[in-house]
């Protein structure tokens, strides 16, 4: 009984585990759209304004308050080579 009772306990924790681990949005979002991910899950929300280093804050895209790197452009998030989502960033 002992050990049925530490299986049981031992599937649920690895089922929470599973659970909350954050995966890669599955693919390229519906057009429109944006993959971000918003506490510890992905969600679909509208994409940014414009061009240019926004986060996701508070239900709504807002500038970065960071300072861009000097001689560094911002490269917006987008699905790379084999459908991965690669996020936005400087470079």
């Amino acid at each position: 009984m002992r050990r049925f009772i530490l299986l049981i306990f031992s599937c649920i924790v690895l089922l929470v585990f599973v659970n909350s681990c954050a995966t890669a949005p599955p693919g390229p979002p519906p057009p429109g759209k944006v993959w971000h991910e918003v506490e510890g899950k992905w969600v679909l929300v509208p994409p940014p304004p414009k061009d240019g280093p926004y986060i996701w804050r508070n239900g709504k895209w807002v500038l970065s308050p960071a300072p861009p790197p000097p001689g560094k452009r911002w490269v917006p998030g987008h699905h790379g080579p084999r459908g991965r989502w690669i996020p936005g960033h400087w470079r």
